[in-house]
């Protein structure tokens, strides 16, 4: 059995899981929460040798990202020195433009890195 929810494979818990129902667990950021990126939908489960598990009467389910911490916490006005955004949910790919910063009304043009939990880039000029 495979289990996805928002596009991430989860590991099935078979000490959690029973006869009627199972448990699986997602990946962790390094700070303990599911490494799940922000989104709605619903789990997507498939057995097999028989298909896909009919889930059209689950509601879906909302992920919100959250921001812990910004830092530096003042700039020069000349920008270009590195900062970092934690918290969690976030995007990991900054291709699918699913990522927009603006500071100051300045758009972030260079990521240094992006992951489910931290995005460091280069405060603009």
């Amino acid at each position: 059995m495979a289990v996805f929810f928002l596009n991430v494979s989860c590991v099935l818990n078979a000490t959690a899981s029973t006869s009627t129902s199972f448990a699986c667990d997602f990946p962790l950021t390094s700070g303990g929460s599911p490494q799940l990126p922000a989104g709605t939908g619903k789990p997507i489960i498939h057995v097999a040798q028989v298909g896909y598990a009919d889930v059209s009467s689950l509601a879906n389910i909302t992920l919100s990202f959250q921001v812990y911490s910004f830092s530096p916490q003042s700039s020069a006005p000349t920008g270009l020195i590195s900062a970092t955004i934690t918290g969690s949910g976030f995007p990991v790919s900054i291709d699918s433009g699913q990522i927009v910063i603006s500071l100051c009304g300045n758009l972030v043009q260079s990521f240094i890195s992006v992951e489910s939990d931290k995005i460091t880039f280069l405060i603009p000029a």
